[in-house]
């Protein structure tokens, strides 16, 4: 019938009221006869894209997967494979994000940029990691694409692939040369643990930034994650024992009892610890520090005054029955307050 048509000089070229042609209305279905037909000896609406959207006959069949059309109309002269639709999405980055893989190792092969972004500044690699397709990923890693490269909201596809929760996405990209770092803490932070091991296992380095993964599971109270950065040698005195100073301000016990269990700095840092404890009114985590060595006579404000000063009486009472505990307690001004008792 197309061919009928054509011989009674109907116009291919003609479009609708969203310029749209016959040749983009057959690539985006699949009819490949009539795209052999419409784009025979070139046609003056191949790189014409529609009014509202922009797409193309090549976008049109890439984002659907007929490769044999892609094949078929990346033959035709003046073909453009790097027009834009109204998104910035390119023929190519429609293969990808359709997740059609011989559509998108065929215009790669073509030429088309592996590391194109669109206006929302989404990579295909992105695309690739975020429908969670593994040999997708490997396909664009081998074909040059920028495993660093950052794009939608400053993210990396490594971030992307933690957040979606692809551990064998993320085992790729590592293996590619990803940098782990903000990996680290994001996956620490929104307590992964599987994904935290998986770090673990690719030497991803925890004691980055003073240590701060530990210190975020610490604050969240992820005590499995605490426990298997602990095991894997996290430095647990980190940034001036900032893990354990936040569990005793807010009186994590059990984060506490697991710290010791793994032989954190208790005794040297001037009672500053049990100061937070003590400032916080947390008497038992200041009874179990000083169990454990907490230094009562501190160089810093006493951590009687800190009791005092708050009012919690109940540490105050437990503080005056030591042995150990200053008979009195100098202020910043100088002055010196009697121990309660």
């Amino acid at each position: 019938m197309t061919a009928t048509l054509l011989e009674k000089d109907a116009d291919k070229n003609i479009s609708d009221d969203n310029d749209r042609t016959p040749l983009s209305y057959a690539a985006e279905n699949g009819h490949h006869s009539i795209v052999e037909i419409l784009s025979k000896g070139g046609s003056d609406s191949i790189n014409l894209g529609a009014k509202h959207t922009g797409e193309t006959a090549l976008m049109l069949a890439a984002q659907n997967g007929h490769e044999t059309i892609v094949e078929l109309l990346l033959k035709v002269p003046y073909i453009r494979m790097g027009v834009r639709g109204r998104g910035g999405d390119t023929a190519f980055l429609r293969a990808i994000r359709g997740t059609h893989q011989r559509t998108a190792l065929l215009l790669i092969d073509k030429g088309a940029d592996v590391n194109a972004v669109n206006k929302k500044y989404e990579t295909a690699l992105q695309m690739a990691v975020r429908n969670g397709n593994p040999n997708l990923v490997e396909l664009l890693l081998g074909k040059g694409a920028d495993v660093n490269m950052k794009a939608d909201r400053g993210w990396t596809a490594l971030k992307e692939a933690k957040k979606q929760g692809h551990l064998e996405i993320v085992q790729i990209l590592i293996s590619s040369g990803a940098d782990t770092e903000e990996a680290v803490e994001d996956a620490v932070e929104t307590g992964q643990r599987e994904m935290v091991k998986l770090l673990i296992e690719n030497n991803a380095d925890f004691n980055e930034n003073y240590g701060a993964a530990l210190g975020h599971a610490v604050e969240m109270q992820y005590r499995d994650i605490v426990e298997l950065l602990l095991q894997n040698n996290v430095d647990i005195n980190a940034n001036d024992r900032d893990a354990l100073q936040m569990a005793a301000s807010r009186g994590y016990r059990e984060i506490i009892e697991l710290l010791i269990q793994y032989n954190v700095d208790i005794k040297g840092d001037d009672g500053r610890t049990l100061q937070f404890a003590a400032r916080s009114g947390h008497r038992e985590i200041v009874e179990l520090l000083i169990q454990n060595g907490a230094d009562v006579n501190g160089n810093h404000v006493g951590v009687l005054h800190c009791a005092i000063e708050r009012g919690h009486h109940e540490i105050v009472k437990l503080l005056t029955e030591l042995k150990n505990a200053q008979a009195s307690v100098q202020n910043s001004d100088g002055e010196t307050e009697p121990m309660l008792s």
